[in-house]
This record gives C-alpha cells, sequence and structure tokens, in this order.
C-alpha cells in the first residue's frame, strides 16, 4: 500500500507529540512493507522559501521513507485568519496525482491548509483525519485562554473566538469586526465539510474524541453521520526500565517537553516556591522554552527554586538524558491534554509522576498506579502533593513500586501501527467520496483566497510593530 501522510511539522524540525506520532507511523508502515510519503509544513516559510525533499531509510524496511516540507511563502501563516492556501490545496492535489497513494492519512492542517481532504477527494483519494487536538474547535488550537489559562468550554464561535485568539499578536486592525464574524464562519464550514468527507476519524483517546465531538457539535461525521471519532492510543515510547537510585539530598522533580505556561510550568516553580523550604526541591527541565528568557523570567520570579535547564532533546535519548535521574516527573499543563505522551514516557522511565487532572488522562491511568492527580492549575494542590512527598517518602515509594506494570500496559509500536493499517485497509476499500458530493471545483475561489492572502499580507507590512503587538515592553 503507498500511503501519503500529512502532519503540520515533522522531526527534526518539530517534534512535539504530534510530528513524533507520525514519525513513528511512518516507521512501522515503511516495515510492513508500505511505501510511505510525508508532507509536512515547516517553521521555514515566508517569501522565497522553497520546497525541500529528503529520504531516511529505516531498519528493516524495502523503501526508504519519504519527506516533503511544504512551506507557506505568505506571512504569519501559523495566524487563525490565514488557515487556508489555496497553493498550499493545489499542491497536495497535484502530490495525488503524482503519487497516486492508495490512501491519505491527514494529522494536522496548520501551518498548510484547512481544505485538504477535499483536495485529496477531488483526486479520487480517501482520507482519514486523526485529530490530535482541538484545532478544528479553536482558532488557538488547545481551548486555553491567553488571558487567564483556563480551558474554555465554549463552542466555537464569532462572539467569544475572535477576540479571544486577537488578544494574541500580531493584532490585525486592518480586519474588520463583520470580516471576523465571516472569516471564522468560513473556517468553521471548511473543517466541518472536511470531517464529512473523511472516510474514517479517529482520536487518541475516548475523553478527547468526546470532546473533539461536543466542540464541533454541528459537524458531521463520515457519511453525514454523528461524528463519532475512533479511539486509536498512541504506543509506548521505548521499552520500560527501572529509573537509577539516587543519592541523599533533596527530591529531584523532573518536567519535559514545551516548556510554556500552556504546559504550566510557572506553575511548578510557583508551588515549590510556596513549599516550607523550597530547597529541599531541585527541579530538571528539558524542552524548548516558549520564548527567550521565559526560564530565566521565572528563575528571577522565584529565585529560591532550584533549576537547571536543558533545553532541545530526542526522546529516543531520554533514558540516558538528566530529566530521567529524578525522584519523580511532575506535569502541570493548562490544556486539556488529548491523550499524555510525556506521561507514557515518564513510566517507561521508571518514573512516578504527578498529573495536572484531565479527563484523558483520568481514563488512562489509575490513581495511585505510579501518577497522582492534582488539581488542574491549583498551585496549592501540587505544593501539597510535593510537600507529601517531602515529607511521607513512603508516599512515593508506593507510587514507584506501580510504575513497572503501568509502563508494562502501554501498547506497543507494533501493536498500534497494526491497529493503524487496519483503519487505512479500511478506508481505502470504502473509497473516496462521490465527486457529485463535492463543491464545484470552479475557477475563482482560489483567486478570492488567494488575493485576500496578499491583502492580508500588505496591510500587515503596512502596519507598525506597535500596531501589530509588536513593539517592545
Amino acid at each position: 500500500m503507498k500511503v501519503l501522510l500529512v502532519v503540520h511539522g515533522y522531526p527534526p524540525e518539530l517534534a512535539g507529540g504530534t510530528e513524533r506520532f507520525v514519525h513513528d507511523l511512518a516507521s512501522g508502515l515503511a516495515r510492513t512493507g508500505d511505501e510511505v510519503l510525508v508532507c509536512a509544513g515547516t517553521l521555514q516559510g515566508g517569501p522565497g522559501a522553497e520546497e525541500r525533499t529528503e529520504e531516511y531509510a529505516v531498519d528493516g524496511a524495502a523503501h526508504p521513507v519519504r519527506v516533503l516540507r511544504l512551506p507557506r511563502t505568505d506571512l504569519y501563516y501559523d495566524h487563525w485568519q490565514k488557515s487556508v492556501s489555496p497553493a498550499v490545496h493545489r499542491r497536495v492535489r497535484e502530490l495525488c496525482r503524482d503519487e497516486r497513494p492508495d490512501v491519505l492519512s491527514l494529522h494536522h492542517w496548520a501551518r498548510l491548509s484547512r481544505d485538504l481532504v477535499l483536495a485529496a477527494a477531488r483526486e479520487g483519494v480517501p482520507v482519514t483525519v486523526h485529530l490530535h487536538d482541538y484545532w478544528t474547535s479553536c482558532p488557538l488550537s488547545f481551548r486555553v485562554r491567553p488571558q487567564d489559562g483556563a480551558f474554555c468550554e465554549k463552542a466555537c464561535s464569532g462572539m467569544a473566538c475572535p477576540p479571544c485568539a486577537g488578544s494574541l499578536p500580531p493584532f490585525t486592525p486592518w480586519v474588520k469586526q463583520e470580516a471576523l464574524f465571516i472569516g471564522l464562519a468560513e473556517r468553521q464550514a471548511d473543517l466541518t465539510r472536511e470531517l464529512q468527507l473523511a472516510r474514517i476519524v479517529t482520536a487518541p483517546s475516548a475523553a478527547h474524541a468526546r470532546a473533539a465531538a461536543g466542540f464541533m457539535a454541528s459537524a458531521p461525521g463520515p457519511a453525514g453521520g454523528a461524528l463519532e471519532p475512533r479511539n486509536l492510543p498512541l504506543p509506548r515510547p521505548f521499552e520500560p526500565r527501572s529509573a537509577p537510585s539516587l543519592a541523599e539530598g533533596p527530591l529531584v522533580l523532573s518536567q519535559w517537553g514545551g516548556l510554556s505556561r500552556l504546559k504550566g510550568t510557572d506553575l511548578l516553580f510557583e508551588a515549590i516556591a510556596k513549599l516550607p523550604d523550597p530547597c529541599a526541591v531541585r527541579l530538571i527541565l528539558a524542552g524548548v522554552p516558549e520564548r527567550p528568557g521565559f526560564v530565566d523570567e521565572l528563575r528571577a520570579r522565584f529565585p529560591a527554586v532550584a533549576c537547571e535547564l536543558h533545553e532541545p532533546f530526542e526522546r529516543d535519548a531520554l533514558p540516558d538524558h538528566p530529566v530521567a535521574r529524578a525522584h519523580a516527573a511532575v506535569f502541570t499543563s493548562r490544556a486539556r491534554e488529548s491523550y499524555g505522551s510525556v506521561v507514557d514516557e515518564a513510566l517507561c522511565l521508571g518514573l512516578p509522576c504527578a498529573l495536572a487532572s484531565a479527563p484523558a488522562l483520568r481514563e488512562r491511568f489509575e490513581e495511585g498506579a505510579g501518577v497522582q492527580f492534582f488539581e488542574a492549575g491549583s498551585v496549592e494542590a501540587l505544593r501539597d502533593v510535593i510537600g507529601a512527598w517531602i515529607d511521607s517518602p513512603d508516599t512515593l515509594d508506593a507510587l514507584r513500586a506501580r510504575v513497572g506494570a503501568a509502563a508494562g500496559a502501554l501498547p506497543t509500536r507494533t501493536a498500534v501501527t497494526a491497529s493503524f493499517r487496519a483503519i487505512l485497509d479500511e478506508a481505502r476499500a470504502v473509497g473516496p467520496p462521490d465527486l457529485a458530493s463535492l463543491p464545484p471545483d470552479d475557477w475563482y475561489t482560489d483567486r478570492i483566497r488567494g488575493f485576500a492572502i496578499e491583502e492580508w499580507d500588505r496591510a500587515l507590512s503596512a502596519a507598525t510593530a506597535r500596531e501589530l503587538g509588536l513593539a517592545a515592553r
């Protein structure tokens, strides 16, 4: 089978949970004998950017994995108002014509275009969609309000979303209120159509599937039925191992992945600072901060917190990384995580975990079986968990005793690849949507959208840094 995987970024340039999952999936499919082509968005876009192609061998695979990094050439193409690109739509259609994949597996539209299921359908290629996050119902992807860090429970609407998304730069003062309403309505209509045209929709956890369907309540699913994404878990990242023994001293806690307010890194600093003796804890961080100086700002705000920072890391190297030499891992995300792959990594490292409570995590992990939950967003609740570990080491030892069993229960890469391949086979058997069910392939829609992108870029280029919210504070 020939498979085209489409995603908003790909390792080594981007290596978040979605990108790593697609990378593992590409390798797994290649080992089963499938021919795999990845079409990936990239941060290396902007005027003059060009496509890049590469390939890499996979042990035990007959074919290398080919990767096409497809850049957007317009400005701020991650902005929610730039979620459609006629050029990317055309290029994906060309790929479908030239490569003739048996099935296209779509993992994200961001940084590419929100009409890629339609692009494949027009070329007679069936598509599966995997919902990794809340991008389909939130212009900011994670349904976390930037104003207060709280999870947003509102359905996507013109009243709620443009003011919220518009609080982040670059601001767009040249776009009128009516245009924002129309733009959001067009975005949601296109994504509704994408989910309807997809042959099968999947999600990494049942909790996320339910939430994604709820926030897209108006979106019909495949064949026009109610949107009911199937649950398809992620594989464990590597074989489980025991955590190393640590010498006597402070309680060593680690956190890795995105280091940001969204992921609650500031909550961890504040919770440690509120302990009776902050020096009783040493913190090890690894990952890319949300902006330069973010961790330095936290160090300045909470000088009593002893923190060691390691920036980029490779997931496969985690067993030998400093974050693995800890007593426990702490994950403090404000977002309602769709799966929580970092928890799998921690358990496979032999580390017990403190977890901000989220439906997907509650579904996947049993309290006390290597993990302890605390109220998401609560500094006091997190402080109490850490304080109890310091005052009663037996509590942490009891969690550690059950880590191995929790890690061993995680699905293997082979099992997840087999499940995903069965879904691709099913979509292939169903075939693409009837061409008569597709919107007209007219000559002017792309031109109108292309002109709108050019006008947006022209207006942005004419605005000052202060008007865009980008001036130094």
